[in-house]
């Protein structure tokens, strides 16, 4: 950064001004002891002119702040000035406190509470060393400092420090610098928003700096430069910066702190200290350092913090360094937005420091580094476990998170880590789902942080300790010994694959071993997860073993005692069959193998009528019994048996019983003469098969054959007329016989005596169909059907009778129907009939629709059928709906449903086409009908009364429906839908919402439309007159006070006044609720009232005439409006003159002096025309440069100022002058004549001094001309 120089000129400006006001007044005075400077008023003055005046050297009643000070200057050597608590304001007229005017001043200044001085937004609070005069030592102690602004030199809230060869000292302490600017006009950019310390030693300790702004300057907090080697240091300790600002200008830096040492010599240090939000604001180019900006010269930073500095241009969002070597180390450096820390041209040696990761800068979540930066090693951090493995039921260890230790493993002294000393370490656990750390975060204190790690359950455990973006991880085993969880007893089956499982719980897993000799076939196998198998295919014998299995682990080893039972599964192990007779009682033994004993022994199937098993409980059943008549023959049933122990055994048993035969075929048969004839004569139950034979004549033609397997036949052609041939029949074997008596008797073949006719019907109509035939015996009938145009026939099941009904369907037209007539004689089949099917009508649309009132509706009805049906209705329709037949199979329901007819109406539809059945329709129509509103579309309110009203609505279809409203509505009212086809605005309308509120309410009853109304809800609301009860006004002075209305609705028609006004002053009416007074009055000072009526609402306005106040001559001559008339070319001391001034307020005082040092020479009071002259004489011993001046109000409010500078000729000196004056102008509280005494003879001819000094104040921009606001203005 360029070496500073912008405060040294007007510095020595305004040391000259004190040097010579120090000799106008006899020289400087010698440094005095006195006792502590105490502050008792918060008032910002100067009431006995001490800092005007250096050898005032007590403090003014009140003891003001700003007095104090300029008495402890005056005092010189060391002081001490007490400032209690309170808020100390600054005035703009005053500017700065000075601080050290003498040399080798040394001026403390204690806050007792925490005081706080406010700057008065224009200048720096203190000036230290305002000549400068060079050794001068201040001290800042327990003070709050804010509002400070400078947009000459830097420094919002302090300036300080002098030039070479005689450094200044400042000390800061224990004090707070808030919301203090610099260069807030914009082109300025000189240097330190808070405090600008250029040339010494700046102390800066425990103390906050936040908000402050150094706009396009550098050092948004402090900036600090050295002015040569000897005398310079900066030492910041345990302080705070926050906030800070500065904006990128390319040339800037240091957001927070701004360094700069060109001759290298000074010390520099920062230590202990937090930079946080610190920010280089939108600009342009390269910013250097949000939070530090070092430029020239050694600085250390040592256990100091910076996080969340913002400098995004590359310059270095925490550290910029542009010059000069940078030593950092036990520093926290992390969260900052930007490179952290950037080297643009110097030395940076940052090592253990900590980046806010567990590694150096631009390592993952760290901070990152830009340029030649030396940050290895660094400090990190690291976890470890006091105990792991555990072995429960210990459950707990304790874990450490340190930072004892650097990058390269080199311990850290503790005392350094002031940083990170504080900061919060997180703790989590992972791996364990039941593990926990307890506490769960702590801060770190020695270096160091501690919790506690708990687990009931095993397992590896992974707890991570987190500072800042870091992360770290110590692993934590708990060890639990083995415990079994699986079953003492286990079951095997011999000659079955055994895989039974063995488990136990513990960490690490355990293994398996079996201790002592298993059954044959079977072994322990350990699975390596915590379980083991018992594994084989055990081969017997089948017992009771009794096992041992032991598990074990690094935590101890558990045994296990398993009763093992060996079972056999069942079999069985009697014969397969046995035979029994019926009629004879019989019995057989099921006998069965197995472990258990299988019980019980079951049969599936049925055994012969007669026999039945029984279970005997000891592994063997008994089959038993005497078979019943008809149960001869072969009979094969299932065994089963079952003990548990795997599947049941089953056997396939075979019952054998004996029987005599039986003969079953019929005792008659027919045959017909001519034709094959064949009857089979059968037996049934017999066991074993019987022989038959036959006794008695057969007819001719017919023989008898035994066919061997329990069957005979007899068969031929028989010959003759027929008749009955009776024979008896024989069947025999080894178990019995059996005779039965058979008539065959010969007859004729039926003969068609009726056959069917074609039909036709229609689909879903019923055709019948009848035939007849002769014969005997009488012929059966059996109707049968083609449907491939006769091509082939197909019995028609149950169709039996000589008539046929079909019910008819349009898939069945041309189907042919015949009827076969038979007996057993023969069978004949009649001609077949052709069935013709029609299609039946079918209505195929919607049954119903929904029409909607007032509009028009249509709906088509549609059929199916052939020929086309015609459609028709034989309900009674209302007058508004019509149904049409449109003779193309189709008919509409039109209408236009009226206002009321809501609601549903059946309407009977018919289609015909001459098939039967004609087809009909239930069909409804529904009408619906859309509610409507009933109530009025508004109403009115009145703002802070309870109000409600009632929106009602008509019943439409459906009757159900639902009221809303949309839109703002005033605070205070509320809508609500009463359920009820009603609904309400309620509620009080708050004040100030009078006015005209539109909204849209909705009635809604689905499916039938929304209807909705528009709605005006007004509120009425009384209105107020806001302006103030008083108006104060100046005689002569211009006067424009507004009335203003508030509230009213409706708006009050306008704003009367009653009553008088002072002359001078109207009122106006502004037809917009507001109304003005204007104007100038010169009644006399008096009060009086006026009414005030907007509407219903009034005010009595108290209007207070009061005199102009004189203006006070200030200590230096002010800037003039014009010249003052009336002074000769050429004047004289002694001499007598007439001035006149014009264009002031009339009546108003105008006070009439003479310059260097303020004289009043006369006041007097202006006329109508705002016209005051005074009659004056110039005191007498006066010489050199002076100003004549007049100086009071205008009629605008404003300091009016008329001026003419002289210069008087020299004289002899030695005697003091006198002046006298008179005035002539108008009349009121001033008086117009006046005398006054000259200037006390000073022993010096202070004429060309006098004019030095003021030329230096104007060069150094002190004077301050406050001017007065318009009295309306302000009231």
């Amino acid at each position: 950064m360029p070496t500073s120089t912008v405060r040294r000129l007007p510095f020595i400006a305004a040391g000259a001004v004190v040097a010579l006001i120090a000799g106008l007044f006899g020289g400087a005075l010698p440094a005095q002891a006195a006792p502590t400077l105490t502050v008792n008023s918060t008032a910002d003055s100067d009431p006995n002119g001490a800092c005007a005046q250096p050898s005032v050297t007590t403090q003014s009643s009140p003891a003001t702040l700003r007095n104090a000070l300029c008495v402890a200057n005056n005092l010189g050597g060391s002081q001490t000035v007490n400032v209690p608590a309170g808020t100390y304001a600054l005035s703009a007229s005053l500017g700065s406190l000075l601080v050290g005017t003498t040399p080798g001043s040394n001026i403390t200044i204690t806050g007792q509470g925490t005081p706080t001085i406010v700057g008065d937004g224009q200048h720096q609070v203190f000036l230290i060393d305002p000549a400068p005069v060079g050794g001068v030592s201040a001290t800042l102690d327990g003070l709050k400092i804010t509002g400070g602004v400078d947009n000459v030199y830097g420094g919002g809230a302090l300036l300080g420090g002098t030039s070479i060869g005689s450094p200044d000292s400042l000390t800061v302490t224990d004090s707070q610098f808030s919301g203090n600017r610099a260069n807030t006009v914009a082109g300025n950019t000189n240097p330190g928003g808070a405090i600008q310390f250029v040339g010494g030693s700046l102390t800066v300790s425990n103390s906050v700096f936040s908000g402050n702004d150094a706009g396009a300057g550098s050092g948004g907090a402090i900036f600090y430069q050295s002015v040569g080697t000897s005398g310079q240091a900066l030492s910041i300790s345990g302080s705070t910066f926050s906030g800070n600002t500065a904006a990128a200008t390319n040339a800037t830096g240091g957001a927070g702190v701004a360094v700069s040492d060109p001759g290298g010599a000074a010390s520099l240090s920062i230590t202990g200290s937090t930079f946080t939000g610190n920010t280089a604001t939108a600009g342009t180019g390269l910013f250097r350092g949000a939070a530090l900006w070092l430029d020239g010269g050694a600085l250390a930073v040592t256990g100091s913090t910076f996080t969340g500095n913002q400098n995004t241009t590359g310059g270095g969002a925490a550290i910029g360094v542009t010059a000069g070597t940078l030593t950092a180390q036990y520093d926290r450096i992390t969260g900052n937005t930007g490179v952290a820390v950037a080297n643009l041209g110097g030395a940076v040696t940052a090592k253990r420091n900590w980046w806010g990761c567990a590694g150096a800068p631009g390592a993952t979540n760290c901070d990152t580094a830009s340029g030649a930066v030396a940050a290895t090693p660094y400090l990190t951090l690291t976890a470890s476990a006091a105990a792991s493995p555990i072995t429960l039921p210990t459950s707990s260890t304790s874990l450490t998170a340190s930072v004892l230790a650097d990058s390269d493993g080199v311990a850290v002294p503790v005392g350094q880590l002031g940083a990170l000393t504080g900061l919060t370490v997180a703790w989590s656990v992972s791996g364990i789902a039941s593990a926990s750390v307890s506490p769960g975060s702590g801060a770190l204190t020695t270096g160091q942080a501690s919790t506690t790690f708990s687990s009931s359950q095993p397992g590896a455990a992974t707890v991570t300790a987190a500072l800042d973006q870091a992360r770290v991880t110590a692993p934590v085993l708990v060890y639990a010994p083995p415990t079994f969880t699986s079953s003492t007893t286990l079951t095997g089956v011999i000659g079955q694959a055994q895989s039974s499982v063995v488990t136990a719980t513990g960490y690490p897993k355990p293994s398996f071993a079996l201790v002592g000799t298993p059954p044959t076939g079977l072994s322990l196998v350990d699975h390596g997860d915590g379980t083991a198998g018992l594994i084989g295919t055990p081969t017997g014998p089948a017992a009771d073993y009794t096992l041992t299995v032991t598990a074990s682990n690094a935590a101890g080893t558990a045994t296990q005692t398993i009763a093992y039972t060996l079972n056999q599964t069942p079999a069985f192990s009697s014969a397969s069959s046995a035979q029994f007779a019926v009629g004879a009682a019989g019995s057989f033994t099921v006998t069965t193998t197995g472990r258990p004993t299988p019980t019980p022994i079951t049969l599936t199937g049925t055994l012969p009528a007669g026999l039945s098993l029984t279970d005997n409980g000891d592994g063997t059943a008994t089959i038993a019994g005497t078979p019943a008549a008809g149960t001869g023959g072969v009979v094969t049933v299932v065994l089963r048996a079952a003990n548990g122990v795997g599947s049941p055994a089953t056997q396939s048993f075979t019952v054998t019983v004996l029987e005599a035969p039986r003969i079953t075929s019929s005792a008659q048969t027919n045959a017909l003469v001519g034709a094959a004839f064949s009857f089979t004569v059968t037996t049934a139950h017999a066991y074993p098969v019987p022989a038959l034979t036959l006794t008695g004549a057969l007819p001719a033609g017919v023989a008898f054959v035994d066919n061997g397997d329990g069957t005979a036949t007899i068969s031929g052609t028989p010959a003759g007329s027929g008749g009955s041939f009776p024979v008896s029949l024989r069947a025999a074997s080894s178990a019995g016989s059996d005779v039965e008596a058979l008539n065959l008797v010969v007859s004729a073949a039926p003969v068609i005596t009726l056959a069917p006719a074609d039909l036709t019907v229609g689909d879903g109509g019923t055709a019948v169909f009848t035939a007849a035939a002769t014969g005997f015996p009488a012929p059966n009938v059996q109707w049968v059907r083609s449907i491939d145009g006769g091509g082939t026939y197909a019995a028609i099941p149950g169709a039996t009778s000589t008539t046929l009904s079909v019910a008819a369907s349009l898939a069945q037209s041309g189907y042919r129907y015949a009827a076969t007539f038979s007996n057993p004689s023969g069978t004949v089949t009649t001609l077949p009939a052709t069935l013709t099917v029609t299609l039946t009508p079918t209505i195929t649309s919607a049954a119903g629709a929904s029409f909607t009132t007032g509009s028009a509706g249509s709906f088509t009805v549609t059929t199916n059928g052939s020929p086309v049906p015609a459609l028709s209705t034989s309900s009674t329709l209302p007058a508004w709906l019509r149904f049409t037949d449109n003779g193309d199979g189709t008919a509409t329901i039109a209408g236009t449903p009226i206002v009321g007819a809501g609601g549903t109406y059946p309407i009977a539809i018919t289609a015909a086409n001459g098939s039967l059945p004609d087809a009909t329709q239930p069909f409804v129509l529904t009408v619906l009908e859309p509610s409507a509103f009933t109530s009025a579309p508004g109403t009115t309110f009145t703002a802070g009364a309870s109000s409600s009203f009632t929106v009602t609505t008509a019943v439409g279809y459906p009757a159900t429906r639902a009221l809303s409203e949309s839109g703002t509505l005033p605070t205070g009212v509320r809508f609500v839908d009463q359920g009820d086809g009603t609904a309400v605005f309620t509620g009080t309308p708050a004040a100030g919402t009078g006015g005209v509120y539109t909204v849209t309410v909705s009635v809604a009853n689905a499916p039938a439309p929304t209807a909705s109304q528009t709605f005006v809800l007004t509120v009425e609301e009384a209105g107020a007159i806001t302006s103030p009860a008083t108006l104060p006004v100046e005689r002569g002075v211009d006067v424009d006070f507004t009335v203003t209305t508030a509230h009213a609705y409706p708006a009050a028609a306008g704003i009367t006044l009653t009553g008088a006004l002072p002359i001078g002053l109207t009122f106006t009416d502004n037809g917009d609720g507001t109304a003005t007074i204007a104007g100038r009055t010169l009644d006399p000072a008096a009060t009086s009232a006026v009414t005030l009526t907007a509407g219903a609402a009034s005010q009595t306005l108290s209007i207070v005439v009061a005199d102009v106040a004189p203006v006070t001559l200030p200590l230096v001559p002010p800037a003039p409006d014009g010249a003052l008339p009336g002074v000769p070319s050429s004047p004289q001391a002694g001499q007598t003159i007439v001035l006149t001034a014009g264009g002031f307020a009339a009546g108003s005082p105008v006070t009439f002096g003479i310059y260097s040092s303020p004289v009043v020479l006369a006041v007097v009071n202006a006329d109508v025309t705002g016209t005051a002259t005074a009659t004056v004489v110039i005191p007498a011993g006066y010489t050199g440069a002076h100003s004549l001046v007049a100086i009071g109000t205008a009629p605008d409010g404003s300091t009016r100022v008329l001026r003419t500078d002289v210069v008087l000729p020299g004289g002899s000196g030695g005697s003091g002058g006198s002046g006298t004056a008179t005035g002539t102008g108008g009349s009121g509280s001033t008086a117009s004549t006046g005398s006054v005494g000259g200037l006390a003879d000073t022993g010096s001819d202070v004429a060309g001094a006098g004019l030095l000094a003021l030329l230096l104040l104007a060069a150094g921009g002190l004077l301050v001309l406050r001017r007065r606001g318009r009295r309306a203005e302000e009231a």
